[in-house]
C-alpha cells in the first residue's frame, strides 16, 4: 500500500510541474485555473501524507433511553479518556419548561413522533463508529438495541457490552434507543 501511495504522490508532483510549465515559460503570472488546480493537488498530496494527529477512537453507545443517565456518565468517562462518544442525549427540565410541554419519562423521540428518524440517525452514528458499546443495564436489551447490534455486526464493528448478554425485552415492553 505504501508503494502505491508513494507512486501516486510522485505522479501528482509530476503533474503539478507539467501544469505550471507553460506558465513558467511564458513569463506571465498563473491564472486562477492554474492556482486552483495546484491547490487541489496540494490538498491531495497532504491527504496522502496521512493525518498529522492520530484520530481518537469513535465509540457509539447503544441501549434503551430509559438508561439516559448511564449514557451521560459512560459517554463522559469515555471522552475524558480521549475517545469520541456518540449516543443519546439527555434533555434537562429547562428544555421542556421553555417549550411549555411535559417531558416523557423516557422515549422522548417517541413522544415527539420522531422515533423512526432518531433510530435512523443512530444507525448513521454506528456507521461513523470504530466500535459500539451496548449499555445493557441489568442485562436488558430491547428490540431497537437488538436491531442496532445486528446492524453493527453486519458492518463488522467491534461490539462491547456493559454486562453479559442475557435479558431480552418481553413482548409489549417499551424500548427505544
Amino acid at each position: 500500500m505504501k508503494k502505491a501511495i508513494d507512486e501516486m504522490r510522485a505522479w501528482l508532483e509530476e503533474k503539478k510541474e507539467e501544469l505550471m510549465l507553460p506558465v513558467k515559460l511564458s513569463g506571465y503570472p498563473p491564472t486562477k485555473w492554474h492556482i486552483e488546480r495546484n491547490e487541489i493537488i496540494d490538498s491531495i498530496l497532504a491527504a496522502l501524507s496521512g493525518p498529522s494527529v492520530k484520530r481518537p477512537k469513535i465509540v457509539c453507545f447503544c441501549g434503551s433511553s430509559r438508561f439516559i443517565e448511564q449514557f451521560g456518565i459512560f459517554m463522559w468517562e469515555y471522552e475524558k479518556a480521549g475517545n469520541i462518544a456518540l449516543g443519546l442525549h439527555w434533555l434537562p427540565p429547562s428544555y421542556f419548561d421553555e417549550l411549555n410541554r411535559p417531558a416523557a419519562d423516557d422515549h422522548q423521540a417517541e413522544a415527539e413522533g420522531l422515533a423512526e428518524k432518531m433510530d435512523e440517525l443512530h444507525l448513521r452514528k454506528i456507521d461513523l463508529a470504530d466500535e459500539v458499546f451496548i449499555l445493557n443495564v441489568g442485562g436488558y436489551i430491547g428490540e431497537s438495541t437488538r436491531n442496532e447490534i445486528e446492524y453493527a455486526k453486519k458492518l463488522g464493528k467491534k461490539i462491547k457490552y456493559l454486562e453479559p448478554q442475557g435479558h431480552v425485552a418481553r413482548e409489549g415492553e417499551k424500548e427505544k434507543t
